[in-house]
């Protein structure tokens, strides 16, 4: 899949922190901080992500007629399926600042499947698309640093984590 690359990244700005063997107040922390971080082993502690060793072409096979955005770039937004997007290159962003995305990341808005509507009500996928949003939370779980009482409710309603 195509990524919002940095340019200052890859020029070598600082990496985001990483953490591991979290517990769930060190999370509840950092989340408070308002700052990115990498948890390095979420998938492999965890339960229930079937979706661990999937590809970006898995996903195109998956679920080839899901609707895919690429934003940020010249001529404005556009759209194509996941099949389709798993062939485009990336696009440059366009971005004057040097060190902003050099490439426009793809969105699969797949969350939106379950509050109805469609694309000509603004929405980035259509409710046609709720049998891949089912899917994806089936193969999703609560990460092992979340607690599932608290948090599995809203993660089983949205697999956006």
């Amino acid at each position: 899949g195509g990524g919002g690359g940095s340019k200052a990244r890859e020029g070598g700005m600082a990496p985001l922190p990483r953490h591991a063997a979290l517990d769930g107040a060190t999370f509840a922390a950092l989340v408070r901080r308002g700052a990115p971080f990498v948890v390095s082993d979420a998938l492999e502690r965890s339960a229930g992500f079937a979706m661990r060793n999937w590809t970006c072409d898995e996903f195109a096979v998956r679920f080839p007629d899901a609707a895919v955005t690429l934003h940020y770039v010249a001529g404005g937004d556009k759209r194509s399926t996941m099949a389709e997007s798993a062939v485009l290159g990336d696009e440059p962003s366009g971005c004057p600042d040097p060190d902003g995305p050099a490439h426009g990341p793809r969105y699969w808005g797949i969350k939106e499947a379950a509050f109805g509507g469609g694309y000509d009500e603004g929405r980035a996928v259509s409710e046609a698309e709720t049998p891949y949003l089912e899917a994806v939370k089936e193969a999703a779980g609560v990460p092992y640093f979340m607690d599932p009482a608290a948090n599995g409710g809203e993660l089983g309603a949205s697999p956006e984590v």
